[in-house]
């Protein structure tokens, strides 16, 4: 039974006395949103078009999956610049046909946002900018972009010369310039003046081994003592077939950017998420072996920076794909009884994002594939739900709150036992704030989990129901519900804790509503 003693009397006391529980929370609720400026961690999410390709796919030669990548977080931010890179975990995964801020389509197309509508050339990214009178800015200055192969001396283009090898054009010095005494001049800095400017293209012959990485070499003067030296270099995944004079495909996995304003950095355009900071195409070269790769991200490179020359945490959000798909046999699973959701949460269902936070957590399967090979692995990150929303499950039911198992996939594999049982999560669903179950949030529930903070500040025992050894799966729910701004799953013993914020954040929600109009988590905790 819910303390309905507790909300009576508390109620009571706070409309009897002129509702000052409303005012004095309403107060804290604005000074609050004066100071709060958001979460200072961003998230990088690589996410393909598709997560699996078949083995016969990868078998009549390279497949190509359209990727973009995201920084998802505070929709507030301000940046001066950014540096990303992607990676994956295979020789035989590599990227191609990156773009930049600068790409243009052939022919002008028209986007809707939740700012707007704009029509534009340009490829939309998450920097770009809208102005009031509707038209599209790139908002960049000079991207820099890993798109084409360069020579490592000079930073030279690489060409293909169309009989398998390449060529670039550099410029350089041949030494320094010298009086009559033969005493080297110097310029007004005192350095030494370099003279003979030559510019010379270069051709060489490439070898390629057997990975795909194509080797050539090439002879240099050295631009500080001027001896000459010999470069060795490389391209991975070299085309060896490219038309004369085509460009030679950098590793299309990075790109630098720079806001066009960089005193006053730049915004998202629209949510954080609604345009990728960068598109390009991952290749899964012809005869892949069968597995689950990963597209991630090289975290010692990647730097999301503020205007005030500080940098943003980061997290990082891989994505895997699947080549060959295969049969999938769960031999051991452990899982949490269940999962706490929102009913406002419109993204599918993803299990793996908590186990992580769940220590005793595993699933380990035997996957067999189409050629007879068969391996045994640990796949709790990568597993799935089927597609469907906590939003889409909670609108089919009828009570306050709802428990339903939700079927875990491997790929597009449902998860089975030896025995062909299928492996499912138990997750419950209620109203984000509505702490009692009662379908709806109101001033109860910001009572409930204000007496839940105030009791527990001054180390008292205060459950959401009397007897919590009968309802724990409710008593976690009830929790999960009122800790708005992280949403624990276990007590707070994953970091997220009931604080006086959250009994604020379910008051305001509940005197927007009340007076007509349509509140949103999101914005209030901003």
């Amino acid at each position: 039974m819910m303390k309905n003693k507790w909300i009576a009397a508390l109620t009571a006391c706070c409309i009897g006395a002129g509702a000052l529980l409303s005012s004095s929370l309403l107060c804290t609720a604005a000074n609050n949103q004066s100071t709060h400026v958001g979460d200072n961690t961003y998230t990088l999410s690589v996410v393909p078009e598709r997560t699996s390709v078949s083995a016969e796919e990868v078998a009549e030669g390279n497949v190509t999956v359209h990727t973009k990548v995201y920084i998802k977080g505070n929709s507030d931010g301000i940046f001066t610049s950014a540096f990303l890179r992607c990676k994956t975990d295979s020789n035989q995964l590599y990227f191609r046909n990156l773009t930049t801020p600068n790409t243009k389509t052939e022919t002008e197309q028209t986007y809707t946002y939740s700012g707007g509508t704009f029509s534009t050339k340009f490829l939309p990214y998450c920097f770009g900018k809208v102005s009031a009178s509707g038209k599209y800015s790139t908002n960049c200055f000079l991207p820099s972009a890993a798109d084409i192969a360069n020579e490592p001396k000079f930073g030279a283009d690489l060409y293909s010369d169309g009989k398998g090898g390449v060529y670039f054009t550099i410029t350089y010095y041949t030494g320094y310039e010298k009086n009559e005494d033969g005493s080297y001049k110097l310029d007004s800095n005192g350095r030494y003046i370099r003279t003979g400017k030559t510019t010379e293209t270069k051709y060489c012959d490439v070898t390629v081994d057997k990975d795909g990485t194509g080797h050539y070499s090439f002879d240099y003067l050295d631009q500080t003592y001027f001896n000459q030296l010999t470069c060795n270099a490389t391209i991975p995944h070299f085309e060896a077939n490219l038309p004369e004079g085509t460009k030679i495909p950098g590793t299309n996995d990075t790109l630098s950017w720079y806001a066009g304003d960089i005193s006053n950095g730049a915004n998202f355009l629209g949510e954080s998420d609604e345009f990728p900071y960068m598109e390009m195409d991952l290749v899964i070269q012809q005869g892949t072996s069968n597995g689950v790769y990963t597209i991630s991200f090289d975290d010692s490179y990647c730097k999301l920076n503020k205007v005030a020359k500080e940098y943003y945490n980061l997290d990082y959000e891989p994505a895997q794909i699947t080549v060959g798909e295969p049969t999938v046999t769960v031999t051991e699973a452990t899982l949490p009884s269940f999962l706490c959701y929102a009913s406002s949460d419109l993204t599918p269902i993803s299990p793996a994002d908590f186990y992580a936070d769940q220590a005793d957590t595993k699933i380990m399967a035997t996957l067999s594939y189409a050629d007879g090979t068969t391996e045994t692995k640990d796949i709790t990150d990568v597993v799935r739900g089927d597609g469907s929303t906590a939003s889409a499950l909670y609108a089919q039911q009828s009570d306050p709150y709802c428990s339903v198992e939700v079927p875990l996939f491997y790929g597009s594999q449902p998860l089975v036992d030896a025995d062909g049982n299928a492996i499912t999560q138990k997750i419950l669903i209620g109203k984000k704030g509505d702490v009692n179950f009662d379908g709806d949030v109101g001033l109860e529930d910001a009572t409930l989990t204000l007496t839940y903070y105030s009791e527990h500040a001054t180390n008292n025992t205060f459950w959401f129901y009397d007897d919590i050894a009968k309802e724990p799966e409710l008593e976690t729910l009830a929790y999960f519900l009122a800790d708005i701004d992280t949403g624990s799953q276990n007590y707070g013993a994953d970091g997220g804790v009931i604080e006086l914020s959250d009994a604020t954040q379910i008051l305001t929600y509940y005197s927007e509503r009340a007076v007509g109009n349509q509140p949103y988590w999101d914005d209030l905790l901003k």
